[in-house]
């Protein structure tokens, strides 16, 4: 059994399926562990499952990050 930490997990998760043919892993598949490792990702799952969270734009580029007025950002 191989029990990864932190840094670990996304990198063996990217390779899961081959590995786990030799050792069993305890990591979540790489889709499911990106979408909770990406802020935006997760920030959008939260919304999703009807769970709170504190007030936030997405910004794509410069122009959209000049725009922003409200603090703290």
């Amino acid at each position: 059994m191989l029990f990864p930490t932190h840094e670990q997990v996304y990198l063996l998760s990217y390779f899961r399926e081959s590995l786990e043919r030799r050792v069993g892993l305890a990591v979540p598949d790489f889709d499911t562990l990106r979408r909770v490792q990406s802020k935006v990702e997760f920030s959008r799952l939260l919304e999703e499952i009807g769970l709170p969270t504190p007030r936030f734009q997405i910004v794509r580029n410069e122009s959209e990050l000049e725009s922003v007025i409200e603090f703290p950002c």
